[in-house]
């Protein structure tokens, strides 16, 4: 139950087209509606990386419901308005409520005896969700073109106040993790090292960000067909769903380079496809990579500390970078035109590459477990 308190903010930035479709259909130029989809992304980002202030302090299931509510609120709120400034406001109070609740959910499963399975767990319900979500919104705003991502959006966070009391009042550690030895949990690498693994999860996230929130406009300036982009996006998070099934399958037998080598450059050929006439391909190549990709990255920047501490700071780069990245993508657009957004988003990627692969070629302390034998 847990697991699914951590939807409402996972599923942000894979539905962000949808968003931005919304504000297209209101008159706004896609610029603009692009930057207004940042603004929730970067807003939810600062409160996650805020959030460790008060999660021990405070009743989670208290900051859970507050959570909840503003999200429900800023994306319900957000529903008709054309006004930008009022749409950013309620954009910013849903990344806010977002935010917050993905906070105290992973700051519970992390307290777990066995956090990784949970995890794991949190992964599938995120992808089987925007699945979903892709394919009813799209579906809903045939009719409600400028309200259905919102409404849907809105619905669906309202109704994980069934799952609150799944949550411990107070975090904890479990009995058995109490009496761990603290001294052998710190990172075992430098902080060159880890400053790069940072810049790799920002630079992957910032080239989806730069693209993905565009991919239906970029498609339709190409004049493809509105219903061909409607399936696209709508079976997209079938392809996601492989992606983690494949990375959880191979897990490190082929060790890490191979798969961050690979995922990361299907990924960067998928967002440089988005803006040919392979689109339905090209979004669940997207989507494939970027759940393949997801769990190599960060079980290399998790690996450098055992406290915890840098896979947070991790985590919080993937709203950064996906929100830096739409802001830019706007600009970009209007000078140089959407085929210069989706070389852009490919060239961050081949960055990302090389920045974590300083990480993973550089790291020091114990070695990574021989294939079958447990960390």
């Amino acid at each position: 139950m847990i697991a699914m308190l951590t939807n409402p903010a996972a599923i942000i930035g894979a539905l962000m087209p949808t968003f931005v479709d919304a504000f297209v259909a209101r008159g706004l130029d896609v610029g603009t509606a692009a930057t207004l989809g940042s603004i929730e992304l970067f807003s939810m980002a600062i409160t996650v990386v805020l959030a460790p202030l008060i999660v021990n302090r405070w009743n989670r299931r208290a900051i859970a419901l507050c959570a909840i509510l503003l999200a429900a609120i800023g994306q319900l709120g957000s529903m008709e308005t054309a006004d930008p400034f009022a749409i950013g406001i309620l954009r910013m109070a849903a990344g806010v409520g977002e935010g917050a609740l993905y906070a105290v959910a992973v700051a519970s499963i992390a307290a777990m005896a066995a956090p990784d399975r949970t995890f794991g767990l949190a992964v599938a319900c995120n992808l089987v969700t925007t699945t979903a979500l892709l394919a009813l919104i799209v579906w809903y705003a045939r009719s409600a073109p400028a309200a259905g991502a919102m409404l849907v959006t809105g619905a669906f966070v309202a109704i994980h106040m069934a799952f609150l009391l799944a949550l411990p009042k107070h975090g904890a550690l479990p009995a058995s993790r109490q009496n761990a030895p603290s001294h052998r949990d710190g990172p075992t690498a430098s902080p060159v090292a880890v400053l790069s693994g940072l810049l790799g999860m920002f630079l992957l996230f910032f080239g989806f960000g730069l693209v993905w929130p565009m991919a239906s406009q970029i498609a339709a300036y190409r004049g493809l067909d509105a219903d061909m982009i409607a399936t696209a996006l709508s079976v997209a998070g079938f392809g996601g769903i492989a992606g983690a099934g494949v990375a959880t399958v191979l897990g490190l037998r082929f060790g890490r380079v191979l798969p961050l080598v690979s995922g990361t450059l299907a990924m960067a050929l998928g967002l440089w496809l988005i803006g040919t006439n392979f689109f339905v391909a090209a979004a669940l190549l997207v989507m494939f990579s970027w759940a393949f990709n997801l769990p190599y990255y960060l079980g290399l920047m998790a690996s450098l500390d055992l406290t915890g501490r840098i896979a947070v700071l991790t985590s919080g780069m993937i709203p950064f970078g996906a929100a830096a990245g739409q802001v830019m993508a706007g600009l970009i657009k209007d000078g140089h035109g959407f085929a210069a957004v989706t070389f852009c988003g490919s060239a961050a990627l081949v960055a990302a590459l090389a920045a974590i692969l300083h990480t993973a070629t550089s790291r020091t302390g114990a070695p990574l477990p021989a294939k079958g034998q447990a960390r």
